[in-house]
């Protein structure tokens, strides 16, 4: 089990996401700061306060994009199901 947990995080230093791959950090951009997927439409039905906070926490990094290559919770997933 180690050395598969070890093959994993090896494989998250140097990702090999190749050309045509999904752009995690496209679709993060979109659902954060433009609002895709209405998520932010939910919390301010749910939580009005505590989300007009985060967005307005969030707002000096709307300019800021992640590296294609950078992880997110999504992309374990989809590594560990591919080799």
């Amino acid at each position: 089990m180690l050395g598969h947990l070890l093959a994993l995080v090896e494989r998250q230093a140097h990702p090999d996401l190749g050309a045509g791959g999904w752009d995690f950090s496209w679709w993060i951009h979109k659902v954060v700061f433009e609002g895709w997927e209405g998520w932010w439409d939910s919390a301010e039905q749910a939580a009005s306060q505590t989300t007009r906070r985060s967005r307005a926490f969030l707002q000096p990094a709307m300019e800021y994009r992640l590296p294609v290559a950078d992880l997110v919770h999504g992309d374990l997933n989809r590594m560990a199901g591919s080799g």
